[in-house]
């Protein structure tokens, strides 16, 4: 651990890889807002949390707070930590594993929404979510969930996110997006292909919101 000038420690990346090491409510606002990639740092992130009216900068997450623009977190250990050496898409990655985890888990977990976002991942974001989701073999867990979390999703984009939508299928790849998820979800690649390309022709998620109303 490499002690700074000013006092802060580099906070342990190890503690970051393994699990997630802070405030619950961080992880599902960390979750949550970078489905949609809203920021792009985690000291853009914390800015916004901040409590109004604080003059240390205290944010409405335990431990973490804001000097100069920059976020610090100061743990049980009453050391200080920066995170100038932390990528923000470990910590994004470490969050998602985190919410998706079995402890996270409710007896209507669903409803919770978590694999909306996740699809909001795949369909918008470039943060790199399949690696967690192959490697996490949550079809074996999860798979009422996720059909669930998908099916919720793709319909309120198609009745009420017109715009949305529209900006969906302005990407380059949308079609290799949505070919993705309808593989991930266990369609056959024959029929994936089909589904897609009716689609991206009438732009319009229909028949695929029927496939997973059906399973």
């Amino acid at each position: 651990m490499i002690k700074e000038n000013n006092g802060f420690y580099d906070f342990p990346l190890e503690k970051i890889k393994h699990n997630w090491p802070f405030d619950t409510e961080m992880s599902h606002e960390l979750f949550w807002s970078n489905s949609l990639q809203k920021y792009s740092s985690l000291d853009e992130f914390l800015s916004d949390y901040a409590i109004d009216g604080s003059d240390d900068g205290i944010t409405v997450f335990i431990g973490f707070f804001v000097e100069n623009n920059k976020g610090y977190y100061q743990g049980l250990d009453d050391k200080k930590y920066t995170f100038k050496n932390v990528p923000y898409s470990l910590l994004i990655s470490s969050a998602i594993k985190y919410e998706l985890s079995p402890s996270m888990k409710g007896p209507n977990s669903w409803e919770t929404g978590n694999w909306s976002g996740i699809l909001n991942y795949l369909l918008f974001t470039t943060f790199p979510i399949k690696q967690i989701l192959e490697e996490g073999q949550y079809m074996k867990s999860d798979k009422k969930e996720i059909f669930k979390g998908f099916f919720i999703t793709f319909s309120n984009l198609q009745r009420t996110y017109k715009s949305k939508l529209k900006r969906f299928f302005s990407k380059k790849d949308c079609k290799e997006r949505l070919l993705y998820i309808l593989l991930y979800s266990e369609i056959s690649k024959v029929e994936g292909i089909a589904l897609v390309n009716k689609s991206f022709l009438t732009q319009d998620l229909s028949d695929i919101i029927s496939y997973y109303r059906e399973i």
